[in-house]
Protein backbone atom coordinates (compact mmCIF):
# COMPACT_ATOMS: atom_id res chain seq x y z
CA UNK A 1 0.00 0.00 0.00
CA UNK A 2 2.90 2.34 0.76
CA UNK A 3 4.37 1.88 -2.74
CA UNK A 4 0.98 2.59 -4.34
CA UNK A 5 0.65 5.75 -2.22
CA UNK A 6 4.15 6.93 -3.21
CA UNK A 7 3.41 6.29 -6.88
CA UNK A 8 0.20 8.33 -6.53
CA UNK A 9 2.12 11.15 -4.82
CA UNK A 10 4.64 11.10 -7.66
CA UNK A 11 1.89 11.46 -10.25
CA UNK A 12 0.34 14.39 -8.37
CA UNK A 13 3.70 16.13 -8.24
CA UNK A 14 4.32 15.36 -11.92
CA UNK A 15 1.09 17.16 -12.90
CA UNK A 16 1.85 20.09 -10.59
CA UNK A 17 5.34 20.40 -12.09
CA UNK A 18 3.99 20.18 -15.66
CA UNK A 19 1.81 23.27 -15.15
CA UNK A 20 4.05 25.16 -12.72
CA UNK A 21 5.06 27.80 -15.30
CA UNK A 22 1.42 28.77 -15.94
CA UNK A 23 -0.45 31.34 -13.84
CA UNK A 24 -2.37 29.72 -10.97
CA UNK A 25 -5.74 30.56 -12.57
CA UNK A 26 -4.73 28.83 -15.81
CA UNK A 27 -3.44 25.82 -13.89
CA UNK A 28 -6.79 25.56 -12.11
CA UNK A 29 -8.75 25.86 -15.38
CA UNK A 30 -6.56 23.25 -17.10
CA UNK A 31 -6.91 20.73 -14.29
CA UNK A 32 -10.65 21.41 -13.93
CA UNK A 33 -11.19 20.70 -17.64
CA UNK A 34 -9.23 17.44 -17.42
CA UNK A 35 -11.18 16.46 -14.34
CA UNK A 36 -14.55 17.24 -15.94
CA UNK A 37 -13.63 15.20 -19.01
CA UNK A 38 -12.77 12.13 -16.91
CA UNK A 39 -15.98 12.48 -14.90
CA UNK A 40 -18.10 12.78 -18.08
CA UNK A 41 -16.47 9.60 -19.41
CA UNK A 42 -17.01 7.96 -15.99
CA UNK A 43 -13.26 7.33 -15.71
CA UNK A 44 -13.37 7.75 -11.96
CA UNK A 45 -9.93 6.25 -11.25
CA UNK A 46 -8.30 8.84 -13.51
CA UNK A 47 -10.41 11.63 -12.04
CA UNK A 48 -9.05 10.94 -8.54
CA UNK A 49 -5.58 12.09 -9.59
CA UNK A 50 -6.95 15.47 -10.67
CA UNK A 51 -9.09 15.88 -7.55
CA UNK A 52 -5.88 15.47 -5.55
CA UNK A 53 -3.98 17.86 -7.81
CA UNK A 54 -6.64 20.56 -7.44
CA UNK A 55 -6.74 20.00 -3.70
CA UNK A 56 -2.94 20.34 -3.51
CA UNK A 57 -3.02 23.55 -5.58
CA UNK A 58 -4.78 25.33 -2.73
CA UNK A 59 -7.18 27.22 -5.00
CA UNK A 60 -10.81 28.17 -4.48
CA UNK A 61 -13.07 25.49 -5.95
CA UNK A 62 -16.82 25.23 -6.41
CA UNK A 63 -18.61 23.69 -3.42
CA UNK A 64 -19.76 20.81 -5.66
CA UNK A 65 -16.09 19.73 -5.84
CA UNK A 66 -16.55 17.70 -2.62
CA UNK A 67 -19.69 16.05 -3.96
CA UNK A 68 -18.04 14.88 -7.18
CA UNK A 69 -14.88 13.80 -5.34
CA UNK A 70 -17.00 11.78 -2.93
CA UNK A 71 -18.92 10.21 -5.80
CA UNK A 72 -15.68 9.27 -7.60
CA UNK A 73 -14.31 7.70 -4.42
CA UNK A 74 -17.48 5.64 -3.99
CA UNK A 75 -17.42 4.54 -7.64
CA UNK A 76 -13.84 3.30 -7.17
CA UNK A 77 -14.61 1.38 -3.97
CA UNK A 78 -13.18 3.84 -1.45
CA UNK A 79 -16.39 3.91 0.58
CA UNK A 80 -15.07 5.38 3.84
CA UNK A 81 -13.27 8.25 2.08
CA UNK A 82 -16.22 8.80 -0.26
CA UNK A 83 -18.72 8.95 2.59
CA UNK A 84 -16.49 11.43 4.44
CA UNK A 85 -16.32 13.75 1.39
CA UNK A 86 -20.08 13.57 0.91
CA UNK A 87 -20.80 14.20 4.59
CA UNK A 88 -18.37 17.15 4.52
CA UNK A 89 -20.26 18.49 1.49
CA UNK A 90 -23.65 18.07 3.18
CA UNK A 91 -22.45 19.58 6.46
CA UNK A 92 -20.79 22.56 4.80
CA UNK A 93 -23.41 23.35 2.17
CA UNK A 94 -26.59 22.27 3.94
CA UNK A 95 -29.95 21.37 2.44
CA UNK A 96 -29.76 24.19 -0.13
CA UNK A 97 -26.71 22.57 -1.78
CA UNK A 98 -27.03 21.88 -5.50
CA UNK A 99 -26.40 18.13 -5.06
CA UNK A 100 -27.91 17.73 -1.58
CA UNK A 101 -30.51 15.08 -2.52
CA UNK A 102 -28.03 13.16 -4.71
CA UNK A 103 -25.48 13.19 -1.87
CA UNK A 104 -28.07 11.83 0.56
CA UNK A 105 -29.09 9.14 -1.93
CA UNK A 106 -25.47 8.08 -2.55
CA UNK A 107 -24.63 7.89 1.14
CA UNK A 108 -27.79 5.92 1.85
CA UNK A 109 -27.06 3.41 -0.94
CA UNK A 110 -23.51 2.87 0.31
CA UNK A 111 -24.56 2.55 3.95
CA UNK A 112 -27.23 0.00 3.05
CA UNK A 113 -24.51 -2.07 1.41
CA UNK A 114 -22.15 -1.96 4.40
Amino acid sequence: AKIKYMRHEGKIQEVLDRYASLPKSVQKDKVTILLANYLKKEQFNKSLLYFNVLDRMNVEVDPSFSYFWGEALLKTGSNKKGLKKLYDYIAKEGSSAQYYIQALQLTTEVEEGL
